[in-house]
């Protein structure tokens, strides 16, 4: 693999998480933060919430970067998305 295609990569990854950050931005309003919170408040609903997720979508990677993209967007805390 050449460095060119690694960084290409590394970029086209970095604007996809920008645009999925500013989409759930735009598209967030106060209910689905609070559902957000409501149902990752405890270590065993955020499990429960992940597994969930996971079973729904078919991809823990695809989870873990949702988590992330949240809590960058402000919707979820950084404590519920580590839990």
């Amino acid at each position: 693999m050449s460095v060119l295609a690694f960084l290409f990569g590394l970029a086209l990854f970095l604007y996809s998480m920008h645009q999925l950050e500013s989409g759930i931005r735009a598209a967030s309003g106060q209910g689905l933060k609070n559902l957000i919170i409501s149902n990752t408040n405890t270590p065993i609903s955020a499990a429960g919430s992940g597994v969930i997720a996971t079973a729904i979508l078919q991809s823990s990677s695809m989870v873990s970067v949702l988590a992330l993209a949240f809590v960058s967007a402000g919707v979820m805390p950084l404590f519920n998305a580590i839990v």
